[in-house]
């Protein structure tokens, strides 16, 4: 957890700031103007050679640090373009703090001051989204290096200057709530396969929920998930060491319902592919294959912290599918908790076994309003939507219009897929009521497909495959490299709705 101090300054003057950085957000070709010309007097001139020069011109994510020649309020000036005004996003402030976050991090200083170029429209997702990026963009997992950077200041306050604008501290609270919880999703994610075992994602998930006491958190062992006939999950997990485990998290502060929404996460702590082993290359990536199940973590944790009037339970299947003498084959079929049988045509689409119990679990004792998973699934999404945009389907068009609009308002891109009988076909065993892979064609729905048929009739459900969008290999100037924590944000939206 980042321990960030954001200030909204709603004072019409800067006359008594004393920030040693300043970061203004500029549109394309906007002069520097107000304030900031007050606070910065070299500024303008500054700007216009840097235009000139085409060094920064205001277009998306370009940015420029200046240095004042002569000492004056601040020691840098950093300019964050907004690009074209018309076509501007307010969500894209959560990547634009982030970035500022990311600049004053690397530069040592302990604070900064954001002002805006006459911003004074959907001021409240631009502050909830300036505090969500901000923490996104300090965060860094660095726990298992022997040196740190050595860094003798630690970023701790920001203050964001909306001049007359009052009552704004909400929406900056639910941003860092929601940016703490986005790093927590990606603390999990980031963790290596030799600590983060289902038994100790089980256990963080009791540690993050310990000092909450609207959250209850149950943890199924392996003979619990025997009683309960879950030999999908169980199947997966058979050829490792590290037992499987089971977590439900739930939180339900509105006692006159009884239904809940239930965001279900796959947590597969590490997928070598099992017996239908996968290439050597980037298999340590696999790492991140329960990042479904870090993100039902998360979203609980900013809903929870948020303190949101909706029932919500989280459902973390926990397994780590490797080779071995106990291990399924292909060719294997395992009876389901829900009685129907699998063909294990491929041990590698494991996700959607394990996430087979989970669905019948969710249905059986949770009385859900409606079931939405979350899984990197397949690697055909990454093929299909890139990095991009998570895939989507759905049974239930209502439920699939908040998804699409918690998305929007998250700014988490998703798309939604084709889901017919041509790709349920796809899916038909000769010895089982359904196999666990379609074929290479149509990976993506086929996995959905698989999913829907463990879904009982009634029951609004949707999948998300984030199998793109889970982690990114490079480096973003918001955001560092590794655990992404996409659905978080969206989940957490979805709640309130």
């Amino acid at each position: 957890m980042i321990n960030m101090n954001i200030k909204i300054l709603s004072v019409k003057s800067l006359d008594g700031a004393k920030s040693p950085v300043f970061v203004n957000f500029m549109f394309k070709d906007d002069k520097i103007f107000g304030e900031l010309e007050k606070f910065f007097p070299q500024a303008p001139k500054m700007l216009k050679d840097a235009a000139e020069r085409k060094e920064f011109v205001g277009d998306k994510n370009q940015t420029i640090i200046f240095t004042p020649e002569k000492k004056g309020k601040a020691y840098k000036l950093v300019l964050i373009g907004l690009g074209e005004k018309e076509k501007f996003e307010p969500n894209f402030f959560y990547q634009c703090a982030g970035t500022a976050a990311r600049i004053v991090q690397k530069m040592n200083f302990e604070e900064c001051l954001f002002s805006f170029n006459g911003m004074n429209k959907d001021l409240e997702t631009i502050v909830f989204n300036v505090a969500r990026g901000v923490i996104v963009g300090a965060y860094q997992y660095d726990n298992f290096m022997s040196k740190k950077d050595g860094k003798s200041f630690e970023f701790k306050k920001v203050e964001v200057f909306l001049p007359g604008f009052k009552g704004f501290d909400k929406y900056s609270g639910e941003g860092v709530n929601v940016g703490n919880a986005v790093n927590t999703a990606r603390y999990l994610a980031d963790t290596p396969a030799n600590i983060a075992t289902p038994d100790f994602m089980a256990r963080e998930a009791k540690k993050i929920f310990l000092k909450n006491k609207k959250v209850s958190v149950e943890i199924l062992g392996k003979k619990q998930l025997e009683k309960l006939k879950m030999n999908a999950h169980l199947g997966v997990g058979g050829g490792s060491k590290h037992e499987p485990r089971f977590v439900v998290i739930k939180y339900l502060p509105v006692k006159t319902s009884k239904k809940a929404k239930v965001f279900v996460g796959k947590g597969l702590t590490f997928d070598s592919g099992g017996i239908s082993i996968k290439p050597s290359e980037k298999m340590d990536e696999m790492k991140y294959d329960m990042a479904g199940g870090a993100t039902v973590i998360g979203a609980l944790k900013a809903i929870s912290d948020i303190g949101l009037k909706s029932n919500v339970i989280g459902v973390v299947p926990l397994a780590e599918n490797l080779p071995s003498g106990t291990a399924i084959r292909p060719g294997d079929v395992l009876r389901s908790a829900s009685g129907k049988t699998i063909e294990i045509a491929n041990t590698d689409a494991e996700g959607r076994v394990v996430l087979s119990d989970a669905l019948w679990y969710a249905q059986k004792f949770l009385n859900p309003e409606m079931v939405i998973d979350l899984a990197t699934l397949t690697g055909a999404c990454l093929v299909a939507l890139s990095t991009h945009y998570a895939g989507f389907m759905h049974n239930d068009e209502k439920t699939k219009e908040k998804v699409f609009k918690s998305a929007d308002m998250a700014g988490e891109k998703i798309w939604e897929m084709p889901l017919s009988d041509e790709f349920r076909d796809q899916n038909k065993s000769d010895i089982a009521d359904i196999k666990n892979i379609g074929g290479r064609e149509g990976g993506t729905v086929t996995a959905g497909a698989f999913l829907e048929f463990f879904i009982d009739e009634g029951t609004k459900w949707a999948h998300l495959d984030i199998a793109g969008t889970a982690w990114t290999t490079k480096e973003k100037p918001w955001m560092s490299k590794g655990a992404v924590g996409f659905g978080v944000c969206l989940l957490t939206k979805l709640a309130n709705l």
